[in-house]
């Protein structure tokens, strides 16, 4: 698509039960996927310019999800970004990598004298209990550790792990009236501006002032 090989209509693909979704599939490794070009000659910033403004034209949200590694194209992309969201998990070591992350990313953009997007925390498989009983790190202290704005929390979903596990996809895992699908739905409406709490609608069987 970059390259202008192919369309970008004829690389959409629908998404059963999503109407309102599409997906573009992407190779796991461009320097195969491309063969024999460079990708740094193929990524440059005005082409990927030019293919993310053709699908910022198509939806009211365009979402790359990015791998850890800062190859050619995540760079671009950065750049493009007017929101950045990091992912961690409950775990010392995921949320170090995450302050770490919005850090570099920080950088990067100053560096080329671009605007540094809005970065924001997911903290994902969040386990209350540990949180509660401090075997786990609770809000205040991811918040203090990461210094990046908390915009969700995604708790831990035992079935949801069991279903990744077998290669299904997280429509297909647990019902849309599950803490994991109400906890998606609170990230969704924060980032839409609404103002919902983290927790809004969700029983994670402590009050909230234990898992802080």
């Amino acid at each position: 698509m970059i390259s202008e090989k192919c369309g970008v209509e004829s690389a959409l693909c629908e998404i059963e039960g999503c109407e309102n979704l599409k997906f573009i599939p992407a190779p796991a490794f461009y320097p195969e996927a491309i063969q024999n070009e460079n990708s740094t000659e193929l990524f440059t910033e005005e082409a990927v310019g030019k293919f993310v403004d053709k699908l910022s034209e198509m939806a009211d949200y365009v979402i790359f999800d990015l791998p850890a590694r800062p190859d050619v194209l995540y760079k671009k992309l950065i750049l493009r970004a007017d929101l950045i969201l990091t992912i961690s998990f409950h775990t010392a070591v995921s949320i170090r990598a995450a302050e770490k992350t919005a850090i570099a990313i920080s950088e990067m953009c100053e560096s080329e004298n671009k605007h540094v997007p809005e970065i924001k925390l997911i903290v994902n498989a969040f386990h209350s209990g540990g949180a509660k009983k401090g075997s786990n790190a609770g809000l205040y202290e991811i918040l203090e550790k990461t210094k990046i704005p908390l915009i969700g929390v995604i708790p831990y979903d035992s079935e949801m792990v069991k279903q990744q596990e077998k290669g299904n996809l997280s429509d297909e895992c647990t019902s849309p009236k599950s803490h994991f699908w109400k906890a998606i739905n609170n990230v969704a409406d924060r980032i839409d501006g609404r103002n919902v709490g983290l927790f809004y609608n969700i029983n994670v069987g402590y009050s909230n002032n234990k898992l802080f």
